[in-house]
């Protein structure tokens, strides 16, 4: 699934995932000053901005982003009108914890295209706008069509046996959503799950999105509702 076109980062997976949160660099190290000085000037480092992976040392942006995105696909719960991850697992591709919004974050209990969370974390760009296919069938209007339905703006990087986005977070309902038919011709966008957006394609959906209400609030008031009514719930955050 992943191009080269688009310069996706490659997946990095590994080790048992670990509860401990890595986010900043280590400053007592006798080499931390000079792994400061490997970091090129356009992403030099701050708090959260380095992380290490058996100690494979990588480079993130976090200063100086452009206004600029990529799309990143989950799956919606049908018993929500709420642009929810599919918690029950009711769509048949297991019990959802990603995009994980009780901590503003992606992949932060599983792995979910970690190559395109890797790719976004190294690239410039500053939202990941988070999209779905509504499958709530009392939703007849926007029933199985695409929408961007929010975006996290990049803060830092979380290490937890795989890595993580997390920053500020903002969720719309469907009615004040972004129709993904908008901004591409053809059907093709019936099928992608990621896909890197230019200036003008993120200042579109952006003006769409900042005009409708945060619906954050209810959305976890929904995760947690989803998550009660299921006994048999097996998914955890690891």
């Amino acid at each position: 699934m992943q191009s080269s076109a688009l310069g996706w980062g490659r997946s990095i997976s590994g080790r048992k995932p670990e509860l401990t949160e890595t986010t900043t660099q280590q400053s007592g190290s006798p080499n931390s000053n000079a792994r400061r000085r490997a970091v090129p000037m356009s992403c030099r480092p701050k708090p959260h901005a380095i992380g290490t992976k058996a100690g494979h040392h990588e480079q993130f942006c976090f200063d100086g982003l452009a206004q600029t995105g990529r799309l990143h696909f989950f799956y919606h719960s049908p018993s929500s009108k709420y642009p929810v991850r599919d918690v029950c697992g009711e769509q048949g591709h297991g019990e959802k914890t990603e995009p994980h919004i009780e901590k503003k974050a992606e992949n932060y209990c599983r792995n979910c295209l970690q190559g395109n969370i890797v790719g976004f974390l190294r690239s410039r760009e500053k939202y990941l706008f988070l999209f779905t296919t509504c499958k709530n069938p009392e939703m007849a209007r926007y029933l199985n069509e695409r929408f961007v339905v929010g975006y996290i703006k990049k803060a830092r990087a979380l290490w937890r046996g795989r890595w993580a986005v997390q920053g500020a977070l903002r969720l719309v309902s469907f009615e004040d959503s972004f129709p993904l038919r908008d901004l591409f011709s053809g059907r093709r966008y019936r099928y992608m799950k990621f896909k890197k957006l230019d200036t003008r394609e993120t200042e579109k959906v952006l003006a769409r999105l900042k005009k409708g209400r945060n619906v954050l609030p209810e959305c976890l008031r929904e995760i947690a509702r989803l998550k009660g009514g299921n006994k048999r719930l097996r998914s955890k955050c690891r």
